[in-house]
Formats: structure tokens, C-alpha cells, sequence
């Protein structure tokens, strides 16, 4: 599957919230910082099996360190009238394995 640099689908998930996908941006940065800091210190430790009670820079950094060619991030957010006041609520990434170098690119080149 590619996705072009605008991709946007809209799902429902299965309580029936409907959530927009779309690929991750160097701008969604604060949206992803201020969804960490919503969640619980259980919950936390879950995702990252540690405490953590801030988001480290360098995990931040890795996290961003997308090219639409080898790494990948789709983000889900809940779906609002305007794009901008809605909330992230969760990130795929994909990372092509080093390996297959010769396969196309997920993310269509404009």
C-alpha cells in the first residue's frame, strides 16, 4: 500500500468512535507530548514497560525520524470540524527492514 503526503481515511472503531488516520507531521510534536502527559502513570508504564513520567527528548526525536521511504508514521486522531483542535490517540510506525532496500516506497513522492 503507498500513501501520498495528504493522506487522510476516516474509520470508526469498534465502540463506534470515529477516528481520522493520517500521516504523522513534524508539527504534530506538542499533540503527541500532550496525549503522553494525559496518560496515566499505569498506563505509561504499559506502553514503555518503565515509569516514565515525561517523554525523553531522544525518544521524541526517534519517534519524528520519519521519510516516507524506510520509517513510516500514520497517527489516529479523534475527528473534529477543525483538524487543528483534535486529539491524537494513537501512532503506527513502520520500518522497512534493512534488508529489502530494493522495495517502493509506502509513502508516494509528489
Amino acid at each position: 500500500m503507498r500513501f501520498t503526503g495528504d493522506y487522510c481515511s476516516t474509520h470508526r472503531l469498534a465502540a463506534g468512535t470515529p477516528v481520522r488516520l493520517r500521516l504523522l507531521r513534524r508539527a504534530d510534536r506538542e499533540k503527541l507530548v500532550a496525549a503522553f502527559d494525559r496518560l496515566s502513570p499505569e498506563s505509561r508504564y504499559r506502553r514503555f514497560f518503565t515509569a516514565m513520567p515525561r517523554l525523553p527528548e531522544k525518544l521524541l526525536h526517534r519517534l519524528f525520524d520519519i521519510d516516507g521511504w524506510n520509517q513510516v508514521a500514520i497517527g489516529a486522531e479523534t475527528v473534529t470540524a477543525d483538524p487543528a483542535d483534535a486529539e491524537g490517540v494513537g501512532i503506527a510506525r513502520f520500518i522497512r527492514h534493512p534488508r529489502l532496500p530494493g522495495r517502493r516506497p509506502l509513502v508516494a513522492e509528489r
